[in-house]
């Protein structure tokens, strides 16, 4: 493989690795809030908290979807966002959800 081939399928890789990763969160949207709940504990439990991000995200759609994005259902998953993110280093994301959270939580 030549030099030029192998610079192609790194850059390649870092342009579609976001991509796929924001649509991790879909695989896990037919789950109950049952079963989102405890696989997020699961990841808790174990420390593979960059595992827990998409089923967070999972929750925090089928949320949205169910009752809007002022209830407190919606704000539980924005408070696991803010836990998981902060775990992983993502504090800019992790600030987001939290003010999203306060400003939900103040209303109802």
């Amino acid at each position: 493989m030549s030099l030029k081939a192998l610079l192609f399928f790194v850059v390649l890789l870092f342009i579609t690795a976001p991509v796929c990763a924001q649509n991790d969160y879909k695989q896990f949207l037919h789950l109950s809030y049952e079963e989102i709940d405890s696989l997020l504990y699961i990841h808790y439990s174990k420390g593979t908290f960059h595992k827990g991000i998409p089923i967070m995200e999972a929750g925090k759609e089928k949320a949205k979807n169910d009752f809007g994005n002022q209830d407190s259902t919606f704000a539980d998953y924005c408070s696991w966002g803010v836990f998981l993110y902060g775990q992983t280093g993502q504090y800019n994301k992790a600030l987001s959800l939290s003010i999203q959270e306060k400003e939900i939580t103040e209303r109802v």
